[in-house]
């Protein structure tokens, strides 16, 4: 379809139709159940909200809190439409110029199914794990993201903070109709920070259950995140927010395509069975065609071996799953 030039298969290019992924088991991505699925009875393609302003959080212990908007001078709805292969969510927004420096996701499912991909990795003081918890999880649960669609330059180098919503059963994330450009975020919905100050395309460890926990800086903060993730009761609803350390310009109706994931890795018990061997995650391959007009598109895939030494080590997953062009 092009002349005279080469293609690449960039995740953040709306141009780009087919991104071809590697997935394993059970990911967590932004169609997690087929939501956003044209043959869905229930679909709702107006489920994203820009806001002109970052949000302004009152957050108990800097881990979750009721949400507040403060000073936001404008809301931009937009439709959703993610690509079933790649799970890549295509945005459209419905106003020519907008400022975001918040996007809101609802995800149109609820904490069950994030559960049916993520474990429970708590554990007592004493290193036993909790009585609550029926399969003892030993690994990692990992959320990745590539924002770059938004606005690829104006978001090079800049962090973002990523936040799990979540709104009692029956309760909505977002009120208000998208055809007037007045939905607004719900009153009561709650927010868990997962990452603070993470780049646009990144892959973030949540918790750590190894030996090398001992070294992690963060460990605290993870070990509260941890903690209000899954208390969050398996009938409320969730949704993402995604907030910029930069208000960003946006012109234009064109499509912005984002991805966000949760993956998982490791074993329940004692990974004797295969059904007790976890690995959730999925792969995006940006591939480069050879050629001008070749057809042909190469590229190279990361990826690391787990064995008794490695699985709980949490730099066996320090991969690339974006961007790895030859």
């Amino acid at each position: 379809m092009n002349s005279r030039q080469d293609e690449d298969l960039d995740v953040f290019n709306p141009s780009v139709f087919n991104v071809p992924s590697l997935k394993t088991d059970n990911p967590f991505t932004i169609d997690n159940n087929n939501a956003f699925d044209d043959n869905n009875p229930n679909l709702n393609k107006q489920d994203v909200l820009f806001m002109s302003n970052s949000m302004n959080f009152s957050l108990t212990n800097a881990k979750s809190g009721t949400l507040s908007a403060v000073g936001i001078l404008q809301n931009t709805s937009a439709t959703i439409d993610v690509l079933e292969f790649s799970g890549r969510a295509l945005l459209g927004p419905n106003r020519t110029v907008f400022d975001s420096g918040t996007l809101i996701i609802d995800l149109q499912t609820t904490m069950e199914r994030l559960l049916e991909t993520i474990h429970d990795p708590r554990i007592n003081a004493d290193g036993t794990f909790l009585s609550s918890i029926s399969a003892k999880f030993h690994g990692f649960n990992l959320v990745n993201i590539d924002l770059r669609g938004i606005n690829v330059t104006a978001l090079a180098g800049k962090t973002v903070n990523v936040y799990l919503l979540n709104a009692s059963s029956g309760t909505e994330i977002l009120t208000g109709k998208a055809a007037d450009n007045d939905l607004a975020l719900n009153t009561g919905v709650t927010a868990i920070s997962l990452v603070n100050s993470t780049l646009s395309k990144s892959l973030s460890n949540l918790n750590d259950t190894s030996t090398l926990a001992k070294a992690d800086q963060n460990k605290d903060f993870k070990l509260l995140s941890t903690s209000q993730l899954f208390n969050v009761s398996k009938t409320d609803r969730i949704g993402f927010l995604f907030n910029f350390t930069e208000v960003v310009a946006n012109n234009g109706l064109a499509k912005k395509p984002v991805v966000a994931d949760f993956f998982s890795f490791g074993f329940l018990n004692e990974g004797i069975k295969d059904n007790e061997r976890i690995s959730n995650s999925i792969t995006r391959l940006e591939l480069e065609e050879t050629g001008d007009n070749t057809s042909t598109f190469a590229g190279t895939a990361e990826f690391r071996i787990a064995n008794q030494v490695s699985i709980l080590d949490p730099r066996t997953y320090e991969v690339t799953t974006i961007d790895r062009e030859p």
